[in-house]
């Protein structure tokens, strides 16, 4: 214990300083106690991360679909409806060239919405359609075909 008069260190049962005889103040028990205990916030659980590529673009979904009736839809995972747009474009197309134009902008909204709906959970992704990549791989060779076919065609002229 220390003097404060004097700054004297001094025992600790002693009640006056040894230098300046100035009254010591005792100072009291010290009583220990349990450390605050701090609770945790609590967290909300994150939702469950997405696999890769479950993500849809809306932007995509709609070009596809506009490029060939239905293949926003397959992107989507959805390919009942998006054989069912190609076939009912085809069929309003014999019909009624503006009747196919159309159904392939209600395919474009479409795709666009439901990708926006996947991505906001409204709708469950079950991936992409099997049948996806075989139809723009058989899209990318009609267009080869045709411009080969031209080629030849404007060759011969």
């Amino acid at each position: 214990m220390f003097c404060q008069k004097c700054g004297k260190s001094n025992p600790d049962h002693a009640r006056f300083c040894e230098n300046c005889r100035a009254p010591l103040q005792q100072a009291p028990p010290q009583v220990y106690q349990q450390p605050p205990v701090y609770q945790q916030p609590a967290y909300q659980q994150a939702p469950p991360a997405m696999p890769r590529g479950a993500i849809r673009s809306p932007g995509i979904a709609g070009v596809l679909s506009f490029v060939c009736c239905g293949l926003g839809q397959l992107y989507n995972g959805e390919t009942l409806k998006g054989i069912g747009l190609f076939i009912a474009a085809v069929i309003a197309s014999a019909i009624y060239n503006l009747l196919g134009f159309v159904v392939v902008i209600v395919a474009v909204y479409d795709a666009y919405s439901t990708a926006k709906k996947i991505n906001g959970g409204q709708v469950v992704f079950s991936g992409k359609s099997i049948l996806f990549w075989p139809v723009i791989i058989l899209y990318v060779l009609l267009i080869v075909v045709a411009v080969v076919a031209f080629g030849i065609y404007a060759s011969m002229l």
